[in-house]
């Protein structure tokens, strides 16, 4: 399994588990308290690891997971989601003199 598919299918499962278990509103480890990072451990082992095997994101021992999903990653490269940039006009800002 290359990287790139391994990436997707965790992206793909956190994004899953975040919509099952109620913490669509996080986007990083930091804003989880002990609790909920065991419901999201749960979930992606009963999920995943455990129905689709221990190498499902690929051969490793440690996962790093940041909470953002597939679909909190596209939304960051998508033009439309991002703030539009509007460039300084020829506006007076003040006399440099």
């Amino acid at each position: 399994m290359n990287e790139l598919v391994a990436i997707t299918r965790l992206r793909k499962a956190v994004q899953f588990c975040k919509q099952e278990t109620g913490l669509s509103h996080v986007h990083s480890d930091r804003a989880m308290d002990a609790d909920k990072r065991m419901v999201m451990e749960r979930c992606l082992t009963q999920n995943y690891l455990l129905k689709l095997g221990m190498d499902y994101f690929g051969k490793r021992d440690l996962l790093y997971i940041d909470m953002r999903g597939d679909q909190d990653i596209d939304a960051m490269y998508d033009m439309n989601a991002q703030l539009s940039f509007k460039p300084a006009g020829d506006e007076e800002a003040g006399d440099d003199e």
